[in-house]
């Protein structure tokens, strides 16, 4: 799937907070996207890989974003935040999700 075909409410609970944090996080859950059939895959995959990232070593998470980042400090908080918008977007009954046409 591409982003495009996500739902608003999926979009910006990944993308666009990832975004806030640095555009090399974004490209990753865009990526994701690609190797995904449906929402609930990529939110789960988005989640797996949030959980991941939390695991990893400072120097993996560097590796990870390209060692682009300045201030890796404000990762957990980021991708702590993608995890509780990626539970508020499962709480939406999936027909109940708006889409960019």
């Amino acid at each position: 799937m591409d982003t495009d075909e996500l739902s608003n409410k999926a979009y910006t609970a990944v993308l666009v907070e990832a975004e806030r944090f640095h555009h090399n996080l974004t490209i990753h859950f865009g990526v994701l996207a690609g190797q995904c059939n449906t929402e609930e895959e990529y939110l789960a995959a988005a989640e797996k890989m949030v959980n991941n990232l939390k695991k990893a070593s400072p120097d993996s998470q560097d590796d990870f974003l390209f060692n682009e980042v300045d201030d890796l400090g404000k990762l957990p908080a980021t991708l702590d935040k993608i995890l509780e918008n990626i539970a508020r977007v499962r709480e939406v009954p999936e027909e109940k999700r708006t889409y960019e046409l």
